[in-house]
């Protein structure tokens, strides 16, 4: 065999025998599509090395295919952590463990990650305690409550009677639960009808706003301009209100639903597109208007923020009652 040969033969090995360990071509962690990696991992090292006095908590890794490993929460996907695999648990910051990865830190969703039983009872507790300075990750508000569970109840009823998306509809005092809405139609009669179960006046009035006038200070006040929402969950509440800039003629505004078990942002809005299957979690299938789902990925380039009724606080209490 020529020494040419010999040399080709051997780029080919190598080049089938590269494994980056984990996909470069990541998508936005609203997408609608699961991340797929193809993933190696790289070695652990103890708790010493890195300077921290003790392991708060291990954890077993309990995704279906691969765990996502990021730089930060939301941020880079760096690994992939296959099902079983344990992890050694430093911190918590709202929805995300902080774990130990080779020589540094990474971070893993906390949904898809069981905590080892340990046999003392304070490094169990210790584990439950947000690191640092994080704000508690506990959402007296999230989807255990009742709060959560009559706003997802009323959304649902939306989605279950909607017909499509109509500009201009349901901009109307309605006894009932409308068939046919736009975005802001669709916002204002959840304000109205939620704002009637807590047996408070809505900050809307009898009024109807627009999409972007959602974002007036007589009706909300601004909770975020990030998206996604900023975790921890507790931030940015079932209920809250998101609007989005004008796009051509019109903007765009619905309902924060809380998140998925993939740690995903959810919305309620009605929207000119048509549901799909796989990605709608409520809401008629090939129709427009009233639906829950993820937040689309191209909405950031539109995206103005999330905000939050006035009078929400009093309105919550009341349904938690």
């Amino acid at each position: 065999m020529s020494f040419k040969r010999l040399f080709f033969l051997g780029l080919v090995i190598v080049v089938i025998g590269y494994n980056p360990g984990y996909s470069q071509d990541t998508i936005s962690p609203f997408s609608d599509a699961l991340i797929q990696l193809d993933g190696s991992t790289a070695n652990r090292n103890t708790s010493e090395a890195l300077g921290v006095a003790a392991i708060q908590q291990v954890g077993i890794v309990r995704a279906k295919w691969l765990l996502n490993v990021r730089a930060a929460p939301w941020g880079k996907i760096i690994d992939g952590y296959k099902p079983g695999r344990q992890v050694q648990i430093v911190g918590r910051e709202g929805d995300w463990y902080k774990i130990i990865r080779g020589n540094g830190y990474a971070y893993v969703h906390t949904s898809l990650i069981e905590l080892k039983q340990e046999n003392s009872d304070s490094a169990s507790q210790s584990a439950q305690k947000p690191a640092g300075n994080s704000t508690a990750f506990v959402n007296k508000y999230g989807p255990d409550s009742k709060g959560y569970q009559k706003i997802f109840d009323l959304i649902k009823k939306f989605c279950n009677a909607n017909k499509a998306y109509v500009l201009g509809a349901a901009h109307g005092a309605s006894k009932g639960i409308v068939e046919k809405s736009d975005c802001s139609g669709f916002t204002s009669q959840f304000i109205q009808k939620i704002s009637a179960m807590a047996g408070v006046k809505p900050v809307t009035g009898s009024s109807y706003p627009s999409s972007t006038n959602f974002a007036k200070s007589n009706y909300t006040k601004k909770i975020t301009p990030k998206v996604p929402p900023t975790n921890p969950r507790d931030l940015v509440r079932p209920g809250d209100i998101f609007v989005m800039k004008k796009g051509g003629s019109y903007g765009h505004v619905g309902i924060f639903m809380g998140y998925d078990s993939a740690g995903r942002p959810l919305i309620a809005h009605s929207t000119t597109r048509v549901s799909k299957k796989g990605v709608t979690v409520c809401g008629n299938i090939g129709t427009t208007g009233v639906r829950i789902e993820p937040i689309p990925s191209w909405y950031k380039e539109r995206w103005m923020g999330v905000y939050r009724l006035n009078n929400m606080d009093k309105i919550m209490n009341n349904l938690e009652a």
